[in-house]
């Protein structure tokens, strides 16, 4: 009965993180609407999504995080025409 619960522990924990991992990922998914256009900076690098672009989606991971994060600005389409 101890070796059961004592296993369940050793492979439950892990799996609960990764879970918690994946669930965290796809959290940070980030779909533009069509009225809107988000300018996103990773490094030097700046890729415009939105309207007319050729992808609307993105991951939006936190600036803190080397080579990943990324800063967003969020400017309506009104402002670009």
């Amino acid at each position: 009965m101890t070796a059961t619960i004592l296993n369940a522990l050793v492979w439950g924990i892990p799996a609960i993180l990764l879970l918690s991992l994946i669930v965290y990922v796809l959290s940070l998914r980030r779909i533009v609407p069509t009225n809107v256009v988000h300018i996103v900076q990773r490094g030097n690098t700046t890729i415009s999504y939105g309207v007319g672009k050729t992808s609307n989606v993105y991951y939006e991971w936190p600036s803190w995080i080397p080579k990943f994060g990324v800063t967003v600005r969020e400017l309506p389409v009104s402002n670009l025409i």
